[in-house]
C-alpha cells in the first residue's frame, strides 16, 4: 500500500449531537493518526465547554 492508499486509523463518527465527539479506531494507530486526533479533539473542546467522548475500537492491533 502506498502513501495515497493509506486510510487513517482514527475516523470521525457523525452524530446528531454537537457536544458528542465520536470516533472509530480501526487497526494500528500511527503518529500522524494521533496528531490528527488531538487536533480534532482540540477543535471540539474549543466549540463546547463540555463534551462527551465515544470511542469505538474496531480490529485494534497490538499495543
Amino acid at each position: 500500500m502506498n502513501f495515497l492508499e493509506t486510510v487513517p486509523a482514527i475516523r470521525r463518527i457523525d452524530t446528531d449531537r454537537d457536544d458528542l465527539f465520536a470516533i472509530d479506531v480501526v487497526g494500528d494507530v500511527t503518529g500522524a493518526d494521533a496528531e490528527n486526533l488531538f487536533g480534532l479533539l482540540e477543535a471540539a473542546c474549543a466549540l463546547h465547554s463540555k463534551i462527551d467522548v465515544l470511542v469505538r475500537l474496531v480490529e485494534l492491533g497490538g499495543v
